[in-house]
């Protein structure tokens, strides 16, 4: 971290969101959007939104990224990759497709 970074705001975002999940029903459908994260802070929201779409049985995980698009291997395909630079037809398209 450098003197930039303020992280107090976060915790009690971060508080909330789980509540938030751990408020619905488990079997519950999930899709977590990704877009733009890339590696350059992977634990701040690219591994974190994988957590959360692994930890829901019909969590899903789309991330656009135009040079990172990567995803896990998710159970049942449940992870989609998309390189951004696409208009919004072929990144509509795309998804349909999966």
């Amino acid at each position: 971290m450098n003197s930039l970074y303020i992280p107090d705001p976060y915790p009690p975002v971060g508080r909330r969101l789980r509540a938030w999940l751990d408020g619905g029903p488990a079997d519950e459908r999930l899709l977590v959007l990704d877009i733009g994260s890339g590696y350059n802070t992977p634990t701040v929201v690219r591994l974190p939104m994988e957590r959360i779409a692994r930890s829901r049985a019909h969590g899903r995980l789309l991330r656009v990224n135009p040079v990172r698009p990567e995803v896990p291997a998710l159970p049942g395909g449940r992870a989609l990759g998309i390189a951004a630079g696409a208009g919004a037809g072929d990144l509509l398209a795309a998804v349909a497709g999966h």
